[in-house]
């Protein structure tokens, strides 16, 4: 994303740097409309990122045959 460019795919407001914003399907989301998203939604949001991250440390402890 440009700088210019780089806002909320939901409310179109423009993000910053600095402001917290959550990444669904590749697109940033900002706080607020992250917080008005249904619950059940934000924790099958978790537990993908959690997988995710376990997935990846699971291939880092994989021994390598040379």
């Amino acid at each position: 994303w440009c700088v210019n460019c780089f806002a909320c795919s939901t409310c179109n407001t423009k993000l910053t740097l600095k402001d917290k914003f959550v990444e669904i399907d590749l697109k940033p989301v900002c706080k607020h409309c992250y917080e008005k998203m249904p619950d059940e939604f934000k924790r099958r949001l978790a537990k993908r990122e959690r997988e995710a991250k376990d997935k990846e440390k699971q291939k880092k402890k994989k021994p390598v045959c040379l």
